[in-house]
């Protein structure tokens, strides 16, 4: 494989996993955002808000961890 391929492979691998943490921060932010205008709006229920965020939270940072790794393993692929 020619080197300027696997420089444009390289690049594509830092832009795909910067778009990745843009994504996966906003997205959490977002949550936690709501989450704190919920618990100023009503702070006796601010034990079930904290309860209900852990979800969305968690799925979404699965999503990230596959979207940060799966470039890696498209970079092995191409590197063998």
């Amino acid at each position: 494989m020619a080197a300027h391929s696997i420089s444009y492979a390289i690049f594509g691998l830092g832009i795909s996993m910067a778009i990745s943490f843009t994504a996966l921060s906003y997205g959490i932010g977002r949550i936690v955002i709501a989450a704190v205008e919920g618990i100023a709006r009503q702070p006796e229920a601010a034990t079930d808000i904290k309860e209900t965020i852990f979800l969305p939270v968690f799925m979404i940072e699965g999503v990230g961890l596959g979207a940060v790794l799966f470039p890696f393993l498209l970079m092995r692929i191409i590197l063998t």
